[in-house]
C-alpha cells in the first residue's frame, strides 16, 4: 500500500500554510502532487469521485503533521493542554499509589 506523505509549512507572508502531498509507489519512484484545480459542476445530481483519498494511515499522519506545525483544534487552548496535562499527572501518581499499596 502506498502512503500519502505530507507536509506542511507555515507562510506568515500569506497568513496559512501550505500542504505539500507525495507518495512513493512501489517501483520506488515518487509521485508528488498538483494544486487542485477547481471547475464548475453543471450537474450536481451526479456522483463525483472525492477529491483525494487518505487511508487511516495516512490520515494520521496528516493530523500529526498539522499538530507539529502549530495547529490545534478550534476551542482548544494552551492553557486547556496544560490543565489536561496536570490532570493525567495527577492520575497517574493515584495509580501508582495504588500499584503501591498492592505490593504491600
Amino acid at each position: 500500500m502506498n502512503v500519502l506523505n505530507l507536509t506542511v509549512i507555515k507562510n506568515p507572508a500569506r497568513m496559512g500554510v501550505e500542504f505539500y502531498l507525495s507518495e512513493r509507489n512501489l517501483d520506488g519512484s515518487i509521485a508528488i502532487g498538483e494544486p487542485v484545480k477547481m471547475v464548475v459542476d453543471n450537474n450536481p445530481a451526479v456522483y463525483s469521485p472525492p477529491t483525494f483519498f487518505m487511508d487511516n494511515i495516512s490520515l494520521q499522519n496528516f493530523i500529526d503533521e498539522l499538530w507539529n506545525s502549530g495547529l490545534r483544534p478550534s476551542g482548544l487552548n494552551d492553557a486547556q493542554l496544560t490543565a489536561q496535562g496536570r490532570h493525567l499527572e495527577d492520575m497517574r501518581k493515584i495509580a501508582f499509589m495504588f500499584l503501591e499499596k498492592d505490593r504491600e
